[in-house]
């Protein structure tokens, strides 16, 4: 989903139900471009591949990535 047609649904929103399902959509896919990424830093070996080990390095730059860009969506325009 395009973050235009994530905003076309927040404006179509006539009930909390339906502004929250939107939020939860922008919420997944933000995660899934973080996780995106973070398997692309991996690839390149950026990060090291911690799959299968107790190193959580690999899903703390995923976690850090996707605050990242909740707080960019967030915050708008506003700097």
């Amino acid at each position: 989903m395009t973050l235009a047609q994530i905003q076309r649904q927040l404006n179509k929103a006539t009930s909390v139900t339906e502004v929250l399902k939107s939020a939860d959509t922008v919420h997944d896919e933000m995660m899934d471009i973080a996780i995106q990424i973070t398997n692309e830093l991996v690839k390149e070996g950026i990060i090291k591949d911690c799959t299968d080990s107790d190193d959580s390095t690999e899903f703390d730059v995923q976690d850090t990535i996707h605050r990242h860009l909740m707080s960019f969506i967030k915050r708008g325009d506003k700097k």
